[in-house]
């Protein structure tokens, strides 16, 4: 297998050399493309997000449509597929009421691994604790969610640059990732997020402290990421579109011969 890999390697590296531009959506997928060979320069165009105001009417809807008490809640909103880590999620959280710490873990999605999933909770023994909302389209009853979280448990290895940290921020929610993981990028631990190991215990181990040990710090932690992740998609459009016209002037100019000066 190692052979066809190498090989496959050798194509993707292929293809972006023969790119005018190569974009990438985070400095980890960039470093990854460099890893396949290719060696040329890689511009870094971060993903945007809907910058919408925290409505407290969506918060009390979620609150009374999933009869929330006061216990914190852990949200996961994603596909629901093993590849997104959810397995660690889920063992943290039994780990912390096998401890003692009630919490409330809602997973917001839809996905290949629902009923695997739905087993593994109960294998776990924390159906009490744990909310399986499906898909949410409806984006008041999301903001909801996000804003009636503590905290958006995010483990996954799988993601680049992810929207729902930047939907999460918008609401005033930090994040918890897997530090080194792309999707931790832009993140400062206990600033404007947290950091974890890939380990269930030390996801447990950092919720603990997050919503229990230091539950005043949170919400400030929550105002940061509000402050310095989400960019409107409008602010990215507006630089996306620069950077296309000045591509294509610079093609122009290199077709006709025409020299370009700075």
């Amino acid at each position: 297998m190692q052979p066809l890999a190498e090989a496959g390697a050798m194509l993707v590296g292929d293809f972006y050399k023969k790119c005018d531009e190569v974009w990438a959506v985070s400095e980890i997928s960039a470093e990854a493309l460099r890893s396949y060979g290719y060696k040329g320069d890689v511009r870094i165009m971060r993903n945007g997000t809907e910058v919408r105001k925290p409505d407290r009417k969506n918060v009390n809807y979620v609150k009374s449509t999933f009869n929330l008490g006061d216990v914190p809640v852990i949200l996961f909103v994603g596909q629901m597929n093993w590849k997104k880590n959810i397995q660690k999620v889920l063992e943290a959280v039994s780990l912390l009421d096998r401890q003692g710490y009630t919490t409330k873990l809602i997973l917001a999605g839809q996905g290949p691994h629902t009923e695997e999933i739905r087993s593994k909770i109960t294998e776990l023994n924390i159906s009490h604790i744990v909310e399986m909302a499906g898909h949410i389209s409806d984006v008041n009853i999301l903001d909801g969610l996000y804003g009636v979280a503590e905290i958006l448990a995010f483990p996954s290895l799988y993601d680049n640059s992810p929207m729902v940290v930047r939907e999460a921020a918008a609401m005033m929610t930090p994040s918890l990732l897997v530090r080194r993981s792309s999707a931790s990028e832009g993140i400062t631990d206990g600033y404007n997020g947290y950091l974890c190991e890939d380990d269930s215990k030390d996801i447990a181990s950092v919720l603990k402290r997050v919503l229990f040990e230091e539950k005043n710090r949170v919400r400030q932690v929550g105002r940061n990421a509000q402050m310095t992740i989400p960019v409107s998609w409008d602010i990215v459009v507006e630089d996306v579109e620069k950077c296309y016209s000045d591509i294509i002037h610079t093609k122009k100019n290199r077709r006709t011969g025409r020299k370009e000066y700075v």
